[in-house]
């Protein structure tokens, strides 16, 4: 969010001075003149310095060139003195690792890399270590069966979902009322 707050004062200093216009895809710019100085199009990296179009005289700000970029990560590595050559790909690269060590499936990583064929993500498997395996739902601890994120939620009063559900089935099985009646050290059997 920070990012979007500097480029739309940005793109409000450049709009006072008389600027603050994008070049817009196609034949936009005629069907929709305004559209060129809205903050929608307008680039969440945009370029350090303005240029004038020669065709419109408009006053307009490019988004920043990939070779800033990789420039900025290039010293990012030397100050922090990697000896390895590490590029702005370097990092999907990590990200996609990250992701696979993290338990996501390869369909999930292929379809935030956006690699039409899952053999082209398969590649970032050889550099895991082990995987991470099949977690059995008796791992988890005791509350949590069946919760995805959304379980982790906080209700009212601030208590989590998971807190508030083996608490209700804790006070269940101590009232004898429904649900498993197993003693306390023992897990209840998967539905």
């Amino acid at each position: 969010m920070a990012q979007m707050d500097r480029a739309r004062r940005q793109h409000l200093r450049d709009t006072q001075r008389g600027g603050g216009y994008v070049e817009l895809p196609g034949a936009f710019d005629r069907k929709s003149p305004k559209a060129a100085r809205d903050w929608r199009w307008m680039w969440l990296f945009p370029a350090a310095r303005q240029y004038v179009d020669r065709a419109t005289g408009q006053r307009r700000r490019h988004h920043v060139f990939d070779t800033t970029i990789q420039r900025a990560v290039a010293d990012a590595a030397r100050r922090a003195g990697l000896s390895k050559r590490v590029t702005p790909h370097t990092l999907r690269h990590s990200f996609a690792t990250q992701l696979l060590r993290s338990g996501y499936d390869i369909r999930t990583v292929q379809a935030l890399l956006g690699h039409r064929d899952v053999s082209t993500t398969m590649i970032y498997l050889h550099v895991l270590d082990e995987g991470v395996g099949v977690r059995s739902p008796l791992d988890l601890p005791v509350g949590v069966w069946g919760l995805g994120m959304e379980g982790r939620e906080r209700g009212e009063g601030g208590e989590s979902r998971e807190s508030r559900e083996s608490r209700e089935s804790r006070e269940s099985r101590e009232s004898g009322e429904g649900g498993w009646g197993g003693d306390d050290d023992a897990r209840p059997p998967l539905e």
